[in-house]
Order: structure tokens, then sequence, then C-alpha cells
């Protein structure tokens, strides 16, 4: 297996939010601004909801697919996705 960790859709998701929050710089007109705001707000629903249930169904499918233990199915998880981001 690879050093290389890989990014599940989740994080590349958020990864092109954040993308998008960081070219909305300098003065923004108030369509620029709530715009901004809504990006914002999908990162942070990201982070405090979605990656922690695609990490577990990433996890459930490996242990139905191949039955691993919940131990190696997590260790699989960090290794190739790195975690928690």
């Amino acid at each position: 297996m690879t050093n290389e960790t890989k990014q599940t859709a989740v994080e590349l998701l958020k990864s092109s939010i954040q993308v998008s929050i960081e070219s909305l710089s300098g003065e923004l007109n108030e369509y620029q601004a709530g715009y901004k705001q809504c990006l914002i707000d999908m990162r942070n629903e990201i982070d405090s909801k979605f990656l922690e249930m695609e990490k577990e169904q990433i996890i459930e499918a490996l242990l139905f697919g191949d039955v691993l233990s919940l131990n190696t199915a997590e260790t699989y998880y960090k290794e190739t996705y790195g975690g928690n981001k």
C-alpha cells in the first residue's frame, strides 16, 4: 500500500469550497458577501457532520465487504484517507 493519502469525495468538495471562499476577497458587494457566507456555512457543515458520516460509511463498507475487524477497517481508513481532517 502506498503512503500517499487520498482525498474522499467530501474532502475534495470541501477543498473546492475553500478555494471559492479564498477567491472572494477584498471589498464585496452584498450579493458576493452573501455567497461567501453561504460557502463558509457549507464548509462548516461538512466539518461538523459530513466528514464523520463519510468515514463511518467507508468503514462499514469495508466491514461488510471483507468482514474485517473494526480496528483493521479504521486503520485502513487512516492510512488511506489520513483520518479526520
